[in-house]
This record gives C-alpha cells, sequence and structure tokens, in this order.
C-alpha cells in the first residue's frame, strides 16, 4: 500500500494496488499543467485510489477523454 498527500498536508489518499504504466510524459497537456518540459507518471485503477483526509476540498477535470486530473483547491498540489 502506498500513501501520499498534498503539499499543505490536509489532503491525504491511499493506493490499495501497485502501481502500473510509469512513465515520463512530455505532450503539451503535460507540460502545461507541470510548468515544465513534462511530467512523470504512473497509473492506478480509480478503485484503487483512496482519499482518506480532506477530500471535501479536491477538485477534478477531465484532461483527457479517458483520464481524470484531481487536485487540492487551496493549495493546488496535483
Amino acid at each position: 500500500m502506498l500513501t501520499g498527500g498534498c503539499a499543505c498536508g490536509q489532503i491525504r489518499y491511499r493506493l490499495d494496488a501497485e502501481p502500473y504504466d510509469a512513465g515520463w510524459c512530455h505532450c503539451q497537456l503535460c507540460q502545461r499543467l507541470s510548468g515544465s518540459g513534462g511530467m512523470v507518471f504512473t497509473t492506478v485503477a480509480l478503485a484503487h485510489y483512496r482519499l482518506t483526509q480532506g477530500d471535501d476540498r479536491v477538485g477534478r477535470f477531465a484532461s483527457t477523454d479517458f483520464g481524470m486530473r484531481t487536485y487540492r483547491i487551496d493549495c493546488s498540489t496535483r
């Protein structure tokens, strides 16, 4: 099980399965979202992603027809 959270510490999450499909993306969307030349990523099925703290201040948007992005509204951590 892996855990993580946002920069301000108000959001915590847990992954109940091993991530897969890790890589480095340098498409224009990832460049815009990261403010850099690209973004490191990994994938986990939504069913294995759990918010354990602070889910009332999470924003979401569909970045592609198959991908959902989440972020902390107050600190903007993705």
